[in-house]
């Protein structure tokens, strides 16, 4: 009998199995890679680059105005596919029927070519079409900004165009009207005072009952009185006409006195809420204290999934690399 130890039939030969190990590591990473490339992509807006003129003829209403009011529909409103609703006051007309006021409804996610990127109180072009009775715009039919270039354009398009009249009656509504008080006075009225990043704002959905309030979600950065979690919710009256924080954006820094109520925490224009300026800081400390900074939890932010679940994936890629190489590694034939 030979002395030779010969290979098995069943065995894949050392190159085979690196060959293999290759191939696994290759298509985990690519796999990998098209999560994170389709998480992107899926989140942008592609529109064909038309022209001014191209633009004006697709729509039913040209017009300059003011953004002065957007009503973003909730969670539940987004998955039924509610509508946005932006309130214009148009202040100059090139086409279509322009009333003193153009409620106009769009995708409320820029990934949709919504016009969610468009603040309250913008200077804006818009370009509308009429979907059944509804007018409606989007960033793929040109709405922008009303810069001089653009206005340009399309004046050389439909010429000068014409002012929208005001009606008198419109400017005679109520403003807010808070009695004048210090930092230190406001600090004793209020049952918590912290500073805040705004994550989230529900504005009331299209026909909500009038008196029903915009929802303000907060992470608290510092707390001067009362006790907040890491995450905390706070209402207010939806028009800064009645003294609500009307025109406050997510994203803002700052310093809140709420008042507790049956349902949570209420706040507006005359208590006191105003962005976070460091004069505004140091009365704070002069009033109240130092206050504390809050124990958050970073899980709690909504909209940071996409990095634990590529970090997760990254560590399931390694495990089963490990594992494939323990598998191919070469042996000692015995």
């Amino acid at each position: 009998m030979s002395g030779r130890i010969g290979r098995s039939h069943g065995t894949v030969p050392h190159n085979g199995r690196m060959a293999i190990l290759a191939r696994f590591l290759l298509t985990s990473l690519a796999g990998l890679l098209a999560l994170v490339l389709s998480t992107s992509i899926a989140a942008a807006c592609s529109c064909a680059g038309l022209t001014p003129a191209e633009y004006v003829a697709q729509a039913d209403v040209v017009a300059r105005g003011i953004i002065e009011r957007i009503v973003v529909p909730d969670e539940k409103g987004r998955n039924a596919g509610e509508p946005a609703v932006y309130t214009v006051r148009p202040t100059h007309a090139w086409k279509g029927d322009v009333t003193d006021t153009l409620t106009v409804e769009t995708s409320p996610s820029g990934a949709s070519c919504g016009l969610e990127f468009l603040p309250e109180g913008l200077d804006i072009v818009l370009f509308a079409t009429f979907e059944g009775d509804s007018l409606t715009a989007g960033l793929c039919g040109g709405t922008a900004a009303a810069d001089e270039v653009l206005i340009a354009e399309v004046t050389g398009v439909l010429g000068v165009g014409t002012p929208v009249e005001v009606d008198p009656s419109d400017d005679e509504e109520p403003g807010c009207d808070c009695t004048d008080k210090s930092t230190a006075q406001h600090a004793a009225d209020a049952d918590l005072i912290a500073r805040v990043i705004v994550e989230l704002v529900n504005e009331p959905v299209a026909g909500a009952p009038e008196n029903q309030p915009t929802t303000y979600t907060l992470r608290p950065t510092y707390v001067w009185k009362g006790t907040v979690v890491s995450q905390f919710k706070v209402t207010s009256e939806r028009s800064g006409s009645e003294c609500g924080l009307e025109g406050i954006t997510e994203g803002s820094d700052l310093v809140v006195f709420a008042n507790e109520v049956a349902d949570g925490w209420s706040a507006n224009l005359c208590g006191g809420t105003a962005p976070a300026t460091e004069e505004l800081v140091v009365e704070l400390r002069e009033a109240v204290g130092p206050g504390v900074a809050p124990d958050t939890d970073p899980g709690d932010r909504p909209g940071d999934w996409i990095w634990p679940t590529v970090a997760a994936a990254v560590s399931v890629l390694i495990v089963g690399s490990i594992i494939v190489w323990w598998w191919v590694r070469p042996r000692k034939l015995v």
